[in-house]
């Protein structure tokens, strides 16, 4: 985390990439139906906007598209499919607590059957004097906490696992502030994040082919390179952006 001492991953993105589009794109329109029939591409969002291209990138998580929220016209072939619901993409969620001292170490991990469950201090190495704790939980570990019924409870939840831990500091030092992000049940990413390292090259690769040499993919998941989360992104945007423009 040092390389961002003052600044994420979002704005690293935003400066060097972003910012030159951004004046270009539409927020709050998802997509529901892409069309790739005809000549063109014809993407519809459920507002009912109609978008026409020769060829288009599509970015969606691979949750996204398991969920079959977006309709492909015509639908893809079975092997893409298959493809496609191989993948294990697991549910989760991230909170950021604030408090007024730090009682806990750098990292605190915790046992789970399946999938990622810890603490970590938000704030390491970086120019910060805030006291900012972070859970991070996906797969297994989600439903101890999804059966809760609002995000304050699963909040509480994490405080009581601390306090009994760090003999009730939690609770004590916690200053009532927090960013909780479910992207598990976020319509626009339905998962978390994938390690394209664990999946077969063989998958990876049928998932990367374009539909009718129109519709191309990218993503993390997508980089046959291995980077990993946003780096391996950016990579696989990239070579799908070199793909879609010279028709390879």
């Amino acid at each position: 985390e040092s390389k961002f001492k003052t600044s994420t991953w979002y704005d690293f993105v935003n400066e060097n990439i972003a910012k030159t589009v951004k004046h270009k794109i539409q927020y709050n329109s998802p997509v529901n139906t892409i069309d790739y029939s005809g000549n063109n591409v014809i993407v519809k969002t459920k507002s009912g906007k109609t978008f026409e291209a020769d060829r288009i990138i599509v970015t969606v998580s691979i949750g996204v598209l398991k969920s079959n929220v977006i309709t492909f016209i015509p639908e893809m072939n079975k092997e893409n499919r298959k493809a496609i619901e191989s993948i294990t993409f697991h549910p989760g969620f991230k909170v950021a607590m604030k408090f007024s001292e730090k009682f806990y170490p750098d990292a605190i991990t915790c046992k789970v059957d399946d999938g990622e469950k810890g603490f970590y201090d938000m704030a390491f190495k970086k120019d910060s004097k805030n006291h900012i704790l972070g859970l991070l939980v996906q797969g297994s570990g989600v439903e101890d906490f999804y059966c809760l019924e609002s995000e304050e409870q699963i909040v509480l939840k994490a405080l009581e696992e601390l306090d009994k831990i760090y003999e009730g500091k939690a609770s004590k030092t916690y200053t009532g502030e927090y960013i909780f992000e479910d992207w598990g049940r976020h319509e626009f990413t339905l998962g978390t994040w994938i390690e394209s390292f664990q999946i077969n090259q063989s998958i990876i690769q049928k998932l990367n082919e374009p539909l009718n040499g129109k519709i191309f993919f990218a993503g993390e998941l997508y980089d046959l390179h291995h980077q990993l989360g946003v780096p391996g992104a950016i990579v696989s945007g990239y070579h799908s952006i070199d793909k879609l423009l010279t028709n390879l």
